[in-house]
């Protein structure tokens, strides 16, 4: 095995929107720390794989199409987002701010920049991966005794003398510690881990989240819309969080030793997603109820600008979505590559089926929520509305969930 790694900045130069939050108003103001791109690169034998992490809400709907052209034939790229909601807008379906085509031509252009970079600096290499518990971060948002994943993912790449030479986390808990009072850029509570890994161990780190979509820190999804519950949501709560996910992660890094590792295998598949119908009952309810607040002085400006989402939504025509689904060996080590917003029973019931694996969300691109059948008959802000910010033509058919669970099962 060889590998490499690489880095860019990819903070907007320009003020932009910031995505995410329904309840924001206004344009960045400045930039609380830098936006990345990050690229680890493995390869054996000639064959390639590079895992890509952009501090973005999602990664955009054509950047993979616009840069297939442009790759060589012998490498897989796999593109993720960490998920922050204070990075510029990318998702073109989503009516949370509007995409900029030139900005995702920069990131085109950043990651065959990082490819080039990363081809010339691979250096041969060994591989080890742990699971480490991290309590006191993830909560489940819609039910207090509900399913978490407590467990951080590291992958050590280490060079062949013994040293650590590049570091892979992945967590599964939205980063959403700063809310929608916030208007600086930044990658948030990841950033925070991620500066203090590379401070700890003298190595870059690569990060990408995990199946969350139920996942936080702690608060409920209208605290966010109605922007309650701010005082606690700052940045020194973000770098409190991201501190203890890496003073908790580091000693668990220091104890690896790499071992050899001499195959690689990866496979995806893709299928147009089906989505259950939206009857003109569900229709004139949507349409009454976004009335209903924008008719009441009460309503909280969030809560307003859910109401002006939901006419939108109901204005529009809406393409449908692909699902991609990954899957990655590394010798012994597995990692999954799942799209959108996962739930974390998804990625549980992964790996009881692949005992160690790594579960990422957020990869491919982010066609929004994508439920388990356990989750539907509660309802609630992810099965009953999400669907109508994201732009989907409705909510994910019963049983998308499982069925990608299924088919990344079946690649490996």
């Amino acid at each position: 095995m060889r590998f490499a790694f690489a880095k860019r900045e990819i903070t907007p130069v320009a003020p932009t929107a910031l995505s995410g939050f329904a309840s924001r108003a206004g344009l960045a103001t400045g930039t609380l720390d830098p936006l990345t791109a990050r690229l680890l690169l493995v390869e054996v034998a000639g064959r390639r794989v590079a895992i890509l992490a952009f501090d973005l809400i999602g990664v955009p709907e054509d950047f993979r199409a616009r840069l297939a052209s442009r790759l060589p034939g012998d490498i897989d790229v796999v593109p993720c987002a960490t998920h922050t909601h204070a990075g510029p807008p990318v998702l073109a379906r989503s009516m949370l701010g509007d995409a900029d085509p030139a900005y995702v031509e920069r990131l085109v252009e950043t990651t065959l920049d990082l490819l080039r970079e990363a081809t010339a600096a691979l250096q041969p290499g060994r591989l080890a991966a742990v699971k480490v518990p991290v309590p006191g971060i993830a909560h489940n948002r819609r039910l207090d005794d509900g399913p978490v994943d407590h467990n951080a993912d590291a992958v050590g790449f280490f060079t062949d003398d013994g040293a650590l030479g590049a570091l892979w986390v992945n967590f599964a808990c939205h980063p959403v510690v700063l809310g929608p009072d916030n208007l600086r850029y930044s990658a948030d509570f990841p950033g925070a881990a991620r500066a203090r890994l590379e401070d700890l161990l003298s190595v870059p780190v690569l990060y990408t989240t995990g199946c969350c979509g139920q996942i936080n820190t702690g608060h409920k999804t209208m605290d966010s819309i109605r922007q309650s519950g701010m005082s606690k949501r700052t940045p020194a709560e973000a770098q409190r969080i991201g501190t203890l996910l890496a003073d908790t992660v580091a000693p668990a890094v220091r104890g690896l030793k790499g071992r050899p590792t001499e195959a690689l295998t990866y496979g995806e598949t893709s299928q147009a997603a089906a989505f259950a119908p939206v009857e003109t009952s569900l229709r004139v309810r949507i349409a009454h109820d976004a009335s209903q607040v924008l008719a009441n002085p009460a309503a909280s400006f969030g809560e307003k600008a859910m109401a002006e989402i939901d006419r939108d939504w109901l204005a529009r025509e809406h393409a449908g979505a692909t699902l991609t689904v990954g899957a990655l060996r590394l010798g012994d080590f597995t990692a999954f590559f799942l799209p959108g917003e996962i739930f974390v029973d998804q990625a549980l019931a992964l790996q009881a089926r692949v005992p160690g694996a790594l579960v990422v969300g957020y990869a491919y691109t982010n066609p929004g929520y994508i439920p388990p059948l356990t989750a539907i008959p509660d309802g609630g802000y992810e099965v009953d509305i999400a669907w109508r910010p994201y732009g989907t033509p409705g909510p994910f058919a019963p049983g998308t969930a499982e069925a990608l669970a299924e088919a990344a099962l079946a690649l490996l």
